[in-house]
């Protein structure tokens, strides 16, 4: 192993990346409480739920609520549980490839800057959403898809074209990725790989469900000395590895016969070597973090009025240490809160009247104090 990864890796894991996470470790302890344990009953609806077949592909994200994609307006992609597991994938972008309209560039190996484009735009023009809250920075708008791992994904949608019911953020498309959720019974899944330039891959996940509740937790810890940016050219000395570490969990529960509630959280710390531009960087690494949590719940407040409220927060952190130069020194930080509420009204056998509300606080701090940003208004209606 290359002194690049022994040295910078090892100096960022003591003290120059601090992060406050206690509310992860909150979040741990209240699966660790929950009750797990696998009865003998299990949930009727869960246990009468059966594959939905090819043209019943039932899409969530188009008009924010369930709807057959024959009826939905723009073109969708829906790659569900059964895709992404038979397909093994690494991260998100190897799932994206293949999508239709999409475009997904990389610039290098393993952790460096990957963005996805829909429809020709630019990256800053498809909405991303992770368990239904936002994630696109609050500082250029785009996605790095370079730290986004495939573990505990259950489904992925991909709507194609303008969606007026998110706004002006998606004007080529909506990307929304839902965390897994935990079946009648439980699995255990643990997987490992290596390969060359000291690939390694450990994941393990527990999933299941037990009376109200399900419950899903993943952790993947994935490591490479990769390739050097500039071995393309020739003249390469070094590698730039590469490291992520991902956790997310799903813990929900029914209640009061129709109603539910999910907790979501989504957590990574990616760091990668960099070189600068046309020649190598020996010490220069880019680090990011992002910590997403969703608070759902949803209830049928009669018989043809459905009410959901969402809060959700995204915080991301961007860092570059270099201790050879002054311009390759940066952090910024960002965060996004958001509260959803949606009313969803069935008006005979064929319409649903969608009403919502939605307020957003956005900040950013690049080594100063930080810039707020707030949104709030209507999220949508449709009918």
């Amino acid at each position: 192993m290359n002194d690049k990864r022994q040295g910078e890796f090892a100096r960022n894991g003591g003290g120059v990346r601090r992060r406050n996470r206690r509310w992860v470790h909150a979040v741990a302890a209240t699966m660790l409480a929950a009750p797990v344990t696998v009865a003998g009953h299990q949930n009727d609806e869960s246990e009468e739920k059966t594959p939905v077949l090819e043209e019943e592909i039932v899409v969530l994200s188009a008009n924010r609520y369930e709807v057959r994609a024959s009826e939905v307006g723009s073109s969708v992609t829906v790659i569900d549980g059964e895709e992404i597991e038979r397909r093994n994938p690494v991260a998100v972008l190897d799932l994206l490839r293949t999508v239709p309209g999409t475009e997904v560039t990389h610039a290098g190996g393993p952790g460096k800057i990957a963005t996805v484009r829909v429809r020709g735009g630019s990256g800053a023009q498809a909405l991303i959403l992770v368990d239904g809250v936002r994630v696109n920075s609050v500082a250029g708008g785009t996605v790095d898809f370079a730290n986004l791992l495939a573990a505990n994904i259950e489904r992925i949608e991909v709507l194609r074209g303008p969606q007026a019911t998110y706004g002006s953020e998606a004007m080529t498309g909506v990307i929304s990725i839902t965390t897994g959720r935990g079946q009648p019974g439980w699995r255990l899944n643990a997987t490992g790989e290596a390969g060359t330039h000291n690939h390694r891959r450990f994941e393990l996940g527990l999933l299941g469900a037990a009376g109200p509740w399900d419950y899903s937790v993943s952790v993947t810890d994935l490591s490479t000395d990769g390739v050097s940016h500039r071995a393309i050219e020739g003249g390469a000395v070094e590698d730039d590895p590469f490291e992520n570490r991902t956790w997310s969990t799903r813990l929900g529960a029914a209640f009061l016969d129709d109603g539910r509630v999910d907790l979501r959280v989504r957590s990574y710390r990616g760091d990668t070597a960099v070189d600068g531009f046309g020649v190598e960087d020996l010490n220069a690494m880019a680090g990011q973090d992002e910590d997403t949590v969703a608070l759902t719940v949803e209830k049928d407040l009669s018989s043809f009025w459905r009410q959901t409220v969402r809060v959700g927060q995204t915080e991301g952190t961007l860092l570059g240490t270099d201790p050879d130069t002054i311009w390759n020194n940066y952090e910024i930080r960002s965060e996004i809160r958001q509260i959803d509420l949606q009313s969803d009204f069935t008006l005979g056998a064929d319409n649903v009247l969608n009403l919502g509300f939605g307020t957003e606080n956005r900040r950013v701090r690049r080594g100063g104090r930080p810039r707020l940003v707030v949104r709030a208004g209507p999220v949508g209606g449709d009918g």
